[in-house]
């Protein structure tokens, strides 16, 4: 209704009625609530239910719903619109009640009744004006608490608060102004309930001053308190819990948010942490658009995915990433078992496994890593079992590579499955592909990096794998990332195409394939250490070094990890912790006379530099402490240490400060220090 009518219905000298006008568009979100648009009109709908900031109204269409109160004004509308507004609503009833086949549920009747009392309210209203006495001459029609009908400009992307009117003026504060003179009052809080149509709306009251029973100051009284109400339950507090919305807000719990998280993965190409992240980042925008307003699922959903989300049980085998990797797992069970189409090909497959190959690696690098290890753990891990085995059947390198790819993701996910592949025929078979195809700096640098994860665990390889990938293995590593020209080279030219070689050399530079090589070459020597199957075995790492007369790419690669501490071969988090792989092949390197010549004698002073640092850094009881004094001690042993006797006085202070410690964690520190003094009297004791 325009502003223009409401002025003209005062014009006339008619006693207006007050109706609800919408002051902006609203979209309804929640049950029982009703959408509208700017300007629409609604009349008030009595409820047994206390309000806060939500009232029951019906709109022209007959629906009945809950409407924010912030979003509403009272205006005066004539009787004859209350009476075209009940008439609509009427129709639509009749028409209900029409395709119902002359039934009608109570709540339709109820509110049937009601636009029944307000037409009659509205006709008595309409009479009044006709025959009762002209107002007072000191009458206003905006005298008193009728607020203004000027509707508030809502900012651009503005959100209307549901736990107080944090983006609006409240009613009770701009909406309601009182006379010049009178001071303001809060109205008394009016709680409204359920009465009969006539209680509610039908009411009359004797007007004083006319004598006549005015239905018209019955409705306005009726209305009115109940926008008091509303108007001062606005400012109670958010901790009281029988707010409508309390009764619609649904209960959010793990389940659901992992529900939403699969959802989001489902529908976009973002891996699981990343769906996680995106709904943390949109609910966290809702939270803060919402302000001060308390939006219970909101809230919960938020805490819920600030963290990762538990997987339900359920998800784990019905989950849509649990239904493809399965089913693709076992179609590549299927091609690894079709022994005739691998002997003699009836049709073109390759196209086919490639396409399950890449489902399985991209399903394994995104979605839920539990699904994934519910997936490949079924039956003793049989599928990964026989991914290896169909590594080992196929031919054709581009398969290769991907099987390769999705043997790395699977290592990522489970530490059992690293120990299963490193028990398999898999790194014999990598050791073999490497050294047939030499020239090929992607295919060696693909194997390396998959036989790296292998070995980065720490764990011992069987015994017999020694004949296989053992020191002609790793001469051949060295050899190649030393840069020297070795037999295998000139084999496997033989083998390839120019033009294969070009394409792969190209993307895959020399640099790269020591890079990788070097990485290897220190995950292979974590085998031998204390408590694994080769302690009392020959190192193979250390035997192959010795047999070289120069290792010097090797050596400066190792020390300027030492010299940052980094080790590249810790990718994996699975338990136990291995060493620390560069510490240990700088200390393996110092343990024998022959490999520690391979050192130039600015090495061992930069080493002893490095220990003499980190020996002032380290507390006591640091692990780190004992590898660095052994090191002291092993340069002091097997290099020519006598012929410079670099920084001894800063070693004989570093020692001394150590054997003053009054700690009990550094007697193991002491024991260590004492030997070494023991050993070496002409450097400690003069």
């Amino acid at each position: 209704m325009s502003d223009a009518k409401v002025s003209d219905s005062k014009k006339d000298g008619r006693l207006g009625c007050e109706m609800l006008q919408a002051l902006y568009d609203f979209k309804a979100t929640l049950a029982k609530t009703l959408s509208f648009n700017e300007k629409e009109l609604f009349v008030l709908y009595p409820t047994n239910k206390k309000q806060r900031q939500w009232w029951q109204v019906v709109n022209r269409k007959g629906q009945v719903g809950f409407i924010p109160s912030n979003y509403i004004t009272k205006i005066q509308v004539s009787p004859s619109q209350i009476l075209d507004f009940v008439s609509a609503c009427e129709k639509i009833l009749a028409e209900e009640h029409k395709a119902s086949g002359d039934s009608i549920s109570q709540e339709r009747s109820d509110l049937s009744k009601h636009l029944a009392s307000i037409r009659k309210q509205a006709e008595e209203s309409q009479l009044s004006s006709k025959h009762g006495p002209p107002p007072p001459a000191d009458f206003s029609p905006d005298r008193g608490n009728s607020p203004a009908t000027t509707p508030h400009s809502v900012p651009c992307g503005a959100v209307p608060a549901i736990g107080g009117a944090a983006m609006l003026p409240k009613f009770g504060q701009s909406k309601f102004s009182v006379s010049a003179g009178n001071k303001a009052k809060t109205p008394s809080p009016v709680v409204p309930r359920r009465h009969s149509s006539l209680d509610e709306c039908g009411r009359k009251v004797q007007n004083p001053k006319s004598g006549h029973w005015d239905s018209s100051n019955a409705f306005q009284e009726t209305a009115a308190n109940g926008v008091a109400s509303s108007a001062d339950s606005l400012s109670t507090s958010a901790s009281q819990s029988d707010s409508i919305l309390e009764t619609c807000w649904p209960t959010v719990d793990s389940v659901q948010a992992y529900q939403i998280l699969q959802e989001v993965r489902k529908h976009t190409s973002l891996n699981h942490d990343q769906s996680r992240i995106a709904v943390s980042v949109v609910l966290s925008k809702l939270h803060r658009l919402l302000g001060t307003a308390s939006c219970p699922p909101v809230d919960t959903l938020l805490h819920l995915v600030s963290r990762p989300v538990p997987t339900p049980n359920s998800a784990l085998e019905s989950s849509l990433d649990a239904r493809r990797l399965d089913l693709a797992l076992s179609e590549l069970t299927k091609c690894k078992d079709d022994q005739q189409q691998r002997s003699w090909a009836l049709y073109e497959d390759q196209s086919i496994i490639s396409e399950y190959l890449e489902e399985i690696a991209s399903i394994l690098t995104n979605a839920d890593p539990n699904i994934c290890r519910h997936v490949l753990s079924s039956e003793q891990y049989q599928y990964v079992v026989n991914v290896a085995l169909y590594y080992q059947m196929e031919t054709r390198w581009d398969l290769r590579a991907r099987v390769l790819k999705v043997l790395q993701a699977m290592c990522v996910l489970d530490g059992h499955i690293v120990s299963i592949l490193l028990a398999s025929v898999l790194p014999m078979e990598l050791a073999r592909d490497m050294r047939s195809s030499a020239c090929n700096n992607a295919r060696l640098v693909q194997s390396a990096s998959l036989l790296t994860t292998i070995y980065s665990m720490g764990e011992a390889m069987p015994v017999p794998h020694l004949e296989h990938v053992g020191r002609d293995f790793i001469s051949f590593l060295l050899a190649i990332l030393e840069g020297e020209n070795v037999k295998e080279m000139e084999q496997s030219i033989r083998g390839e195409s120019a033009a294969d070689l070009l394409l792969a050399n190209r993307s895959v530079s020399l640099e790269q394939v020591s890079e990788s090589f070097f990485k290897l070459v220190l995950a292979y020597n974590l085998q031998w250490r204390p408590g694994t199957n080769h302690e009392n075995l020959p190192n193979e790492t250390i035997e192959a070094l010795a047999q070289r007369s120069t290792a010097k790419l090797f050596l400066e690669k190792l020390l300027l990890l030492v010299n940052r501490e980094e080790d590249p071969i810790r990718t994996l988090d699975h338990l136990p912790v291995p060493p620390h792989a560069v510490l240990k092949m700088i200390i393996d390197v110092l343990l024998r006379a022959e490999t520690a010549a391979l050192l130039y004698t600015n090495d061992t002073r930069v080493l002893l530099d490095i220990s003499l640092r980190r020996l002032a850094d380290l507390p006591p009881g640091d692990q780190r402490r004992r590898v660095y004094l052994e090191m002291c001690r092993l340069v002091l042993r097997n290099t020519p240490y006598s012929e410079h006797e670099h920084r001894r006085e800063d070693l004989l202070k570093c020692f001394t400060r150590i054997f003053c410690e009054e700690t009990e964690a550094s007697q193991p520190d002491q024991m260590l220090v004492r030997e070494i003094s023991n050993e070496f009297p002409n450097y400690f004791k003069r």
